[in-house]
């Protein structure tokens, strides 16, 4: 197993060649390294962790009086207010942001703590610029090419976006110990390089190749990585190496609080980070705009997720009174809320599907575009709705700014976003005509080859390295939906595609699965791909944008495909309740999946998955009357099940580093 090496700083001066090859290996394989012998008093280090620990112990209501500023990215972060992984259920710390001298302190409550934390910051800056000229050098640059891109390092947001931040993650026992509950979740640093001081609790893991190796903290030692725009900068040669601190297995470890120091370098405001190589391989973008990017995602995230669960819990808890409420723990809210899901996914393929099968019963077919135009109309009016209440405070003008800012004003960051949206309808109209000539376990089912085109596209067009284990789920993935398609005669006992039985509308439906879960993994991976490079807004704002594009590709395709026809039945023609649940049902989905984002990790949200696909053979073979729970079925279904569980395991790497840039 690979480790994280230690480099010796003592005698820089005479040992500059020796250093800077030590740390050009350790950025370019690891991305981690410990510095031992840097310079830095650990008095100054002890006096921070100790005014750091007088603050965090000090009343939720006092702290919450030190709230961060999203502005000036200075003060108190509490519990759950930040998801920097999205299958996590709760990220368990706190932390106390700083980006000055004369930023915003506990003055009032620990007055020491804004004198330690600002002879510790001046230390940290000194071995910032050490450690930039080094690796300046060692990339064939003029010794101060970089730290001269980091005049103002802890100068305040205004000229510089580097951020001093006191972590402290509490003591977890009994009912904090959920599945999915982590002290911080995966994810990779968004500047320059980090420099970490550690207790000596532990807990932090680093990703290397496709294994997790612990950063045991080392006494008197720096432990140092880069962020993401230094592999931005350097054409991924050095990597911002993906970590994550886990909750500790030895209950004694569990019980004990963590703490630890973190110095988040950026470049000065204005510098623009473009490949040192001049390829093309991560477009350019200004420093404090992918700071804000980033941080903008990791707040507005938990703020939206938060909200959203706590609507749904409010209303869980509303519909139920007196001693009952005593129950709804956050273990039987999660579990609720995947029900809910499990509920929502099943019911909107099964209810499609008895609509479609009704309305040619009666021969009062329904226009497929109007009903997609419905559900995203729907799906406008609740977005709208969540950024009133969520983003503006219950305030119609407020709400109207909002949009007028992060839309008109922003063409080109909305722009973009026009290819996912038609993709979207696309895929939608394909899966409602998908339903009305297949059944639904079998759509069901077939769909989930979507996890194949996902990985597809996300090797293409991010450059994601699929691990073996993954490559073997998906391997079994296309076994088990092509062993749903295979039917065997007991009379003749022969084994044939259910195609050639079925006829032709049942390979049209095949086919429009088979397009929709294209459209769905190049939608998503183009989506993931805009996030990256800095092209999208706060969450619920994107949201909106998609759903406006997805509303116009809609509209225009009832005009374009079916304007006559509506024209001479109506638009509402054929539209039962039944179709009308549908509508509903589909639109409202998106909002229960953000509701789980709280609660539930990815794979308690494949076993939702798993369970609503049992359920829709289940139903459609005893309600809707589809014939197909053969021998060969159920063998391909569960191999399927199977395949998305190891697949939601397994771990996802990074690109391997570019070759060395050329001095």
């Amino acid at each position: 197993m690979p480790e994280i090496p230690v480099v010796d700083l003592s005698n820089m001066g005479l040992h500059q060649g020796r250093i800077t090859k030590e740390l050009d290996e350790a950025f370019s394989t690891v991305g981690f390294v410990y510095l031992k012998n840097h310079g830095i008093d650990q008095k100054k280090v002890d006096n921070v962790f100790e005014a750091s620990r007088t603050f965090f112990q000090l009343p939720e209501d006092i702290k919450k009086g030190y709230p961060r500023d999203n502005e000036r990215f200075d003060g108190y972060t509490g519990r759950d207010q930040e998801i920097l992984e999205d299958s996590s259920v709760h990220e368990v710390r706190e932390a106390y942001d700083v980006t000055s001298p004369t930023g915003f302190y506990p003055d009032d409550s620990v007055p020491q703590f804004r004198p330690a934390i600002c002879e510790l910051a001046h230390s940290l800056c000194q071995l910032t610029v050490d450690l930039l000229k080094c690796m300046a050098l060692a990339l064939g640059l003029d010794e101060d090419y970089l730290s001269s891109r980091h005049q103002h390092i802890f100068h305040g947001v205004d000229k510089n976006g580097t951020i001093l931040r006191s972590l402290y993650y509490p003591s977890l026992s009994g009912d904090d110990i959920q599945p999915g509950v982590v002290r911080c979740g995966e994810h990779s640093d968004y500047g320059t390089v980090t420099l970490l001081l550690q207790d000596d609790m532990g807990g932090l893991e680093v990703l290397s190749g496709s294994e997790w190796i612990a950063a045991d903290p080392i006494p008197g030692a720096v432990l140092v990585n880069l962020g993401d725009l230094m592999q931005f900068w350097t054409s991924d040669r050095y990597r911002a190496t993906v970590h994550r601190v886990r909750v500790p297995e030895i209950e004694i470890r569990r019980r004990s609080p963590r703490h630890s120091i973190a110095f988040f370098v950026q470049p000065d405001n204005g510098v623009m980070i473009s490949a040192l190589d001049g390829s093309q391989k991560h477009p350019p973008v200004e420093s404090l705009a992918y700071l804000k990017l980033r941080l903008s995602e990791t707040y507005k995230t938990g703020e939206l997720s938060r909200n959203i669960a706590g609507l749904l819990e409010f209303i869980m808890k509303t519909l139920l009174s007196g001693k009952l409420t005593k129950l709804l723990t956050p273990s039987v809210i999660r579990y609720g809320l995947l029900l809910l899901l499990t509920v929502q996914n099943t019911a909107t393929v099964l209810c499609m599907r008895a609509s479609m099968i009704n309305a040619s019963a009666t021969n009062q077919k329904y226009v497929v575009s109007t009903l997609v135009l419905t559900m995203e109309t729907i799906k406008v009016v609740i977005l709208l709705a969540l950024i009133v209440i969520v983003e503006s405070s219950c305030s119609l003008r407020k709400a109207m700014t909002l949009l007028y800012d992060e839309i008109v004003c922003r063409p080109y960051d909305t722009l973009p976003l026009a290819v996912p949206s038609f993709l979207y309808v696309v895929q939608d109209n394909l899966i409602v005509y998908a339903l009305s000539c297949v059944d639904a376990t079998t759509y069901q089912v077939t769909y989930q080859l979507r996890i194949l085109t996902t990985a597809i596209f996300a090797r293409m067009l991010l450059n994601k390295i699929i691990p073996v284990k993954r490559w073997l789920s998906l391997v079994l993935l296309m076994l088990g939906v092509i062993l749903t398609q295979v039917h065997f005669s007991k009379d003749s006992g022969i084994f044939s595609f259910r195609t050639g039985k079925e006829g032709p509308a049942y390979v049209l439906g095949l086919v429009s699965i088979l397009c929709a879960t294209l459209t769905s993994g190049f939608a998503g991976v183009y989506n993931e791909k805009l996030i990256k490079n800095g092209q999208q807004p706060l969450l619920l704002i994107r949201s909106i944008q998609l759903s406006l594009f997805c509303l116009f590709f809609a509209f225009l395709g009832v005009l374009l495909k079916d304007g006559r026809l509506v024209n001479t039945q109506g638009y509402f023609y054929g539209y039962s309740p039944l179709v009308w649940l549908v509508a509903a049902m589909q639109a409202v989905g998106g909002i229960i999946v953000a509701g789980t984002m709280k609660y539930a990790d990815n794979i308690l949200k494949t076993f939702a998955t798993s369970i609503s696909i049992v359920m829709s053979c289940i139903f459609s073979y005893y309600l809707l009357g589809d014939d197909n729970l053969t021998a060969t079925f159920i063998v391909g279904t569960v191999a399927i099940l199977f395949a998305t569980y190891l697949y939601s395991v397994a771990t996802v790497q990074t690109a391997k580093p570019a070759e060395p840039i050329k001095s």
